[in-house]
């Protein structure tokens, strides 16, 4: 039983990264002729990158439930906010939507990694 708390990390970490990968045929569809893929990837890698360093100087300040906790959450709204706003209510312009995707996509690696 107490293993189970490994599963549930690593689906909380991989999960939110991969349902942006997987919608790709989504956003290719909704902004075609990008490198929407890429720059997802990137921001995710460079931000993931950024996170380690800062959880890295955090580590001794503040206690791992609260670096947890925060993470869980800050990427749980900002999926509910693309779900919500970006596929459900189609609230963004082209490229306003591009890049609320891509600062999406940061702050779901900062919240997943750090």
């Amino acid at each position: 039983a107490c293993h189970c708390i490994y599963l549930l990390v690593w689906l909380c970490r991989v999960l939110p990264y991969n349902s942006f990968i997987i919608a790709v045929d989504y956003f290719q569809a909704k902004y075609p002729g990008t490198t929407i893929v890429f720059d997802m990837s990137l921001v995710y890698i460079l931000m993931a990158f950024f996170a380690v360093v800062v959880n890295n100087l955090l580590v001794e300040t503040l206690p791992l439930q609260v670096r947890i906790t925060f993470g869980y959450l800050l990427s749980f709204g900002t999926l509910l906010f693309v779900a919500l706003f970006e596929v459900y209510w189609d609230a963004f312009e082209h490229d306003s939507g591009y890049r609320a995707n891509l600062v999406a996509v940061a702050v779901v690696a900062l919240g997943c990694t750090g």
